[in-house]
């Protein structure tokens, strides 16, 4: 299973995937999307993951997970 992850990145908030490298045309890990804030980024996140997947946001105060 993947995971999608929302990483801040100065100013502006990447979407990665991580897990099973099944990705077509990107490495597992590698950033699938940008954009310019965090909301819009954990919807793109969602949007793409299946409906089982949590979506982990990362920021300053650690890592939150967000349930399926």
């Amino acid at each position: 299973m993947a995971e999608y992850h929302v990483v801040p990145s100065g100013g502006r908030w990447h979407v990665q995937r991580r897990g099973d490298g099944t990705l077509i045309g990107h490495k597992a890990g590698s950033v699938v999307s940008t954009h310019d804030s965090e909301s819009v980024a954990v919807e793109w996140a969602r949007a793409q993951a299946d409906p089982d997947e949590p979506i982990l946001v990362h920021g300053e105060d650690g890592v939150e997970t967000l349930e399926p």
